[in-house]
């Protein structure tokens, strides 16, 4: 004790250690031969966290540079086409002696854009292709029509009512779907 106590009074009074460093690190004690802790970063995961979480919203926020493709299948005049698919059978057409047919299925609205009650007919409405050929509407004639079932009452003047129709044809067409009144 004497030792100490006249040790501390030749050196004056000392200053924490941790007054000259800036970061404490704590050095292996020979005793314990353990690694020292990680360094406590409670207060900086935060703000991490936040930068990280804004530069995504940004990047998610981005508006679509490129347009999106046109539809092969669009409506014309008083037809929307809703949405159409692709529907391959493995029925034989006729004249063939193997193959399938593709039929593109389209969920239309008509609208009755007349004067008059309107009486829908489903062979009335056609598809237009790139080649101006007239491709009749069907919704029944093959086993991709099953479940098909179309509401043929009359439509007021400025009603809509949605179809379901097929289009025989291969899954490369494109094309408008119209309505013939005549």
């Amino acid at each position: 004790m004497l030792v100490a106590s006249a040790m501390n009074a030749r050196i004056g009074r000392r200053a924490p250690l941790g007054a000259f460093v800036i970061h404490r690190i704590r050095i292996l004690g020979a005793a314990t031969g353990r690694l020292p802790p990680a360094p406590k970063i409670a207060s900086m995961w935060k703000s991490v966290f936040a930068a990280v979480l804004l530069a995504a919203t940004l990047c998610a926020c981005q508006e679509n540079k490129n347009p999106p493709a046109a539809p092969l299948v669009s409506g014309g005049g008083n037809v929307k086409v809703l949405s159409y698919r692709f529907e391959t059978t493995n029925e034989a057409a006729i004249g063939l002696s193997g193959g399938s047919i593709t039929y593109i299925m389209a969920r239309i609205e008509l609208t009755n854009d007349t004067n008059q009650l309107l009486y829908p007919q489903i062979n009335r409405i056609y598809l237009l292709d790139s080649q101006a050929r007239h491709i009749t509407a069907n919704d029944t004639g093959s086993s991709v029509f099953i479940g098909v079932s179309n509401n043929l009452t009359g439509i007021r003047p400025g009603e809509k009512r949605e179809f379901t129709v097929g289009f025989r044809g291969d899954a490369s067409i494109t094309g408008v779907v119209l309505y013939d009144y005549t």
